[in-house]
């Protein structure tokens, strides 16, 4: 299925600004969070944000402190998992095939850059052991 427009259904719009507060609450209540240079983050427009995969729980903190509602991309296997899945799906993020060339993310990645959406992902394409970057 090839994305020709990126369009972002009503119930995943509200999923988000519902739950990126929850959730921006909870990681604030668990730990203290400092935020350093979150001027320079653009309020609009099209741009990736790229991190380094290093724990379960870094895309949920990004995607609750961040100061818009980023797309988000994740591996497929995810969709198996319970829970994770149940969020990944209601949030709307973009699904990936680990290891192949996946045209349809592809497609989805390029719809929502073109449409002026700030992406987030995780180049790695899984989370890293070691303190630096793992091969892409």
């Amino acid at each position: 299925m090839i994305h020709a427009e990126y369009h972002l259904p009503m119930y995943k719009a509200i999923f988000r600004w519902i739950a990126r507060p929850i959730f921006n609450l909870i990681f604030h209540i668990l730990s203290p969070i400092d935020i350093h240079g979150r001027e320079n983050i653009p309020l609009r427009g099209a741009y990736l944000m790229v991190f380094n995969h290093v724990s379960l729980y870094d895309a949920p903190l990004l995607l609750s402190v961040w100061p818009v509602a980023l797309e988000a991309l994740g591996a497929q296997d995810i969709w198996s998992r319970p829970g994770q899945s149940t969020l990944a799906k209601l949030y709307g993020v973009i699904p990936v095939l680990r290891g192949e060339v996946d045209r349809d993310s592809i497609a989805a990645v390029l719809a929502a850059l073109r449409a002026g959406h700030p992406l987030m992902m995780a180049p790695e394409g899984g989370r890293s052991d070691g303190s630096g970057m793992a091969q892409g």
